[in-house]
């Protein structure tokens, strides 16, 4: 028997520190768990995982502000997301957390062959301190003016409107608890010696960087270009992944700090899949150490660097023999209404409020519609409600169920060859580009295949032949077809919906072979009206 292509796909960890909005949906947890699907349905043996990225200033800040303490925002906020990513249908394999001792464990041993291989040193640095509370303020608890883009609420760490990294050169920084104005103090730190091991992370993005987005292999060489600098790898926070014994032995000073979060949550990766393949009784090393096996990663753009440079260069330290990203497929920013997300400024929609209201398969469709691939992209209630309405229900739902009314009661023969041809032709376009996670491009190839779809049936006009048997069962086997190829296709997006039909027709959610085609139509048969899944919204919704 032949073995199943494995595909491994790594999804971004969110912070455990509040309710998720709906750009998480557009920028990572829909494009992966369409990609995850797809491949699913395609013959291949996937795993996808993620979890709960439960440690940095994000998770410290939130417990503070509510006078409790990380361990109890964590406890809140993980089932909760998990909840969520179920009623939303990501189809984690696992969904683990970074406070995990499985986890802790495997980031200590990450940290370790860094310092086995002489690439940490230690040096003191500059950090925001804070006079009045006489203490240090790592990332979050710090915002400023951006030197760069001059955005003012830059965080300590990273600026949110520009992406860029920043390093403790705020214009203006202040306390976020205080409010107050904030120095710069010396503190003794950890830091990988990057610069090192530059040359074997450019072998691997030359390598590998042919199939990326344009902009996403752009920006990383041009951070290749500038040349890597040493970078901090301890932090002065208590609640995080503690440094290995062994390094403290020899830096004493690193028992009251913490593996800064950035080096930490990515190591996620590996541990789900590890942690998972040992609750399963596999063997993870069929995905991580398999030269046929394919790795995509999904984020935000806010966290190019980490998975284009830093995270490959964590793995090939920890394990020359471990699979790198092939796929890093990063997405722009979400906005509403044409502007950013912002709890603060009460610019924000939340994917509970949403699917609550309209469900899941309406909001992942349209997060398809418009995801911010190549540039930040917009949610409008507007368009919304067109997409929904115009498209979602009256271009594809209302046409497959037009059909499927229509020949209640037939028995189909073998649909035309012309359009066998086209459909596989147009499935072909359609698995390419998913392949190559260009969604946009996926979603143009399926609404050509729906316009298709209408076309025929308005053209053609079925019901005309109802006299007519040869002629009826002839048109409705074509017609029939392309309901089940729209199904499949439509599966990797909105696979609740989907499933209801597909079962209704007693067809699995798998692509088939043209050989299969006589053995599948022969087995529909319609004994009564689907039900009608969805409603359009009335105009006043507007």
């Amino acid at each position: 028997m032949k073995r199943k292509k494995k595909i491994f796909i790594g999804v971004a960890w969110p912070y455990v520190n509040g309710d998720l909005h709906i750009g998480h949906v557009a920028g990572y947890l829909l494009p992966a768990d369409i990609t995850k699907r797809f491949f699913k349905i395609s013959g291949y043996d996937v795993l996808m995982v993620s979890g709960s990225d439960c440690f940095g200033t994000p998770i410290t800040f939130e417990a503070e502000k509510e006078g409790i303490s990380p361990k109890e925002i964590v406890k809140r906020y993980h089932p909760k997301n998990k909840k969520l990513f179920k009623d939303l249908g990501i189809s984690f394999d696992i969904y683990f957390k970074t406070d995990h001792p499985f986890h802790k464990k495997l980031v200590q041993e990450f940290v370790l062959s860094f310092w086995k291989k002489n690439l940490l040193f230690t040096k003191k640095e500059l950090q925001y301190y804070d006079q009045e509370n006489k203490r240090f303020l790592p990332d979050r608890y710090v915002e400023g003016t951006c030197p760069y883009c001059n955005f003012d609420g830059a965080r300590g760490d990273q600026c949110d409107n520009c992406g860029k990294i920043i390093d403790q050169n705020l214009i203006n920084p202040r306390s976020r608890i205080t409010g107050k104005q904030v120095i710069l103090k010396e503190t003794q730190s950890v830091f990988i010696d990057w610069p090192k091991i530059q040359k074997e992370i450019e072998k691997y993005v030359r390598k590998k960087s042919k199939n990326w987005r344009a902009w996403v292999r752009k920006e990383t060489f041009a951070w290749l270009k500038k040349g890597l600098k040493p970078r901090a790898l301890s932090r002065d926070i208590n609640w995080g992944v503690e440094f290995p014994k062994e390094i403290i032995k020899s830096w004493p000073f690193l028992k009251e700090k913490r593996i800064y979060v950035w080096f930490d949550a990515v190591v996620g990766y590996l541990s789900a899949s590890k942690y998972f393949a040992k609750i399963k009784k596999i063997n993870y090393e069929d995905f991580w150490k398999n030269k046929n096996a394919l790795h995509y990663y999904f984020m935000g753009k806010d966290n190019l660097v980490f998975h284009t440079i830093f995270w490959p260069g964590q793995l090939m330290t920890y394990d020359p023999k471990i699979n790198l990203p092939d796929f890093p497929l990063i997405n722009h920013y979400l906005n509403l209404e044409g502007k950013k997300f912002s709890k603060s400024r009460g610019t924000v929609l939340y994917i509970r409020d949403f699917i609550d209201k309209f469900g899941a398969d309406p909001l992942r469709f349209y997060m398809w519609k418009i995801m911010p691939e190549k540039k930040d992209s917009s949610f409008s209630w507007q368009d919304f409600y067109q997409t929904y309405n115009d498209i979602f229900i009256n271009k594809i739902w209302n046409f497959i169920r037009r059909v499927l009314v229509l020949y209640q009661k037939t028995k189909f023969s073998l649909p035309s060859e012309k359009i066998i041809k086209f459909s596989f032709k147009i499935l072909e376009k359609y698995s390419f580009h998913l392949q190559k996670g260009e969604f946009n491009k996926a979603y143009d190839v399926f609404l050509k295949y729906v316009s298709f779809g209408n076309k025929l049936i308005d053209q053609k006009k079925p019901w005309q032949f109802k006299n007519d048997e040869k002629k009826f069962i002839s048109l409705g086997s074509d017609l029939i077809l392309i309901v089940i190829f729209l199904l499949l296709m439509l599966h990797p997006v909105c696979p609740f919906s989907t499933t209801k039909y597909l079962r209704y027709l007693k067809i699995k959610p798998k692509f088939f072979k043209k050989s299969e085609i006589k053995k599948i139509i022969k087995n529909i048969y319609i004994k009564k009206k689907p039900k009608i899944l969805f409603k359009p919204l009335l105009s006043s919704f507007i």
